[in-house]
């Protein structure tokens, strides 16, 4: 009778041992499933909050260069200004680019279809930097009268070249990110604010834009899509700058 009862509280105990182990690694797996949620959840917002300013500053530097070219075009010469902000702003363009692509191509493995694979077709990224030259390289050259110079037919058809581009950029980034003013680029903006690679600037975001993107733009679609759509828009020109730059 003693053994039985003996027996009988041991397997209680064994059972009250393997439902409290089992309590316990279900409270473990629990905090580490919430432990590694939380620590996701601060990735994706650190990184959306990386992306949401780089594309900002390639949003913003697109409509700033679209102003001055589409002014330049209608005035048949360009100033010194003029040169020193286009060859700045392509360098932006090209930086920010890389970087929201990377994060699109290694990171989340988005942009991996053949037609849009990076690694054999880096346009539109390697165009900025090569618009960049031109200004930093060519049109440095020029000598200037009062600071304005007269540029060439074939200069022209250059810019003109590189304006069409620009504006499919812009097509691609205003029509797939919401929450973009490009009517914030103005002549009284440009005067006060200008354009700086090393700080943070609303430049065409509206207040809808932080609450859209800060937190989440790295789950969206829509940036891969701007990316995508920008390469897609470059493709009928890639020769003609190819000849051009």
């Amino acid at each position: 009778m003693l053994k039985n009862k003996i027996a009988s509280l041991l397997m209680i105990l064994k059972k009250n041992i393997i439902i409290s182990i089992l309590i316990i690694a279900i409270l473990l797996l629990g905090f580490y499933t919430y432990h590694v949620s939380k620590e996701n959840s601060y990735y994706d917002e650190y990184t959306s909050h990386v992306l949401s300013n780089d594309i900002i500053r390639l949003a913003s530097t697109i409509a700033v260069n679209d102003f001055y070219l589409n002014q330049i075009l209608d005035e048949g010469e360009i100033t010194q200004e003029q040169i020193d902000i286009l060859q700045e702003n392509y360098q932006i363009i090209g930086d920010s680019g890389e970087t929201v692509v990377k994060m699109a191509t290694l990171w989340l493995h988005r942009l991996n279809t053949e037609e849009m694979n990076y690694n054999h077709s880096s346009f539109p990224i390697n165009w900025a930097y090569q618009f960049k030259y031109y200004f930093e390289n060519h049109l440095n050259e020029y000598e200037s009268n009062n600071g304005v110079m007269e540029l060439s037919s074939e200069d022209l058809s250059k810019l003109e070249l590189m304006n069409e581009v620009t504006q499919q950029w812009k097509s691609a980034v205003f029509s797939n990110i919401k929450s973009l003013d490009d009517n914030l680029i103005d002549k009284e903006y440009l005067d006060f604010k200008g354009v700086d690679a090393d700080q943070t600037w609303t430049g065409v975001a509206t207040d809808g834009y932080t609450d859209t993107y800060y937190r989440n733009m790295v789950n969206t679609n829509d940036w891969v899509d701007m990316v995508e759509e920008m390469q897609r828009n470059s493709i009928d020109y890639e020769t003609e700058v190819k000849n051009s730059f």
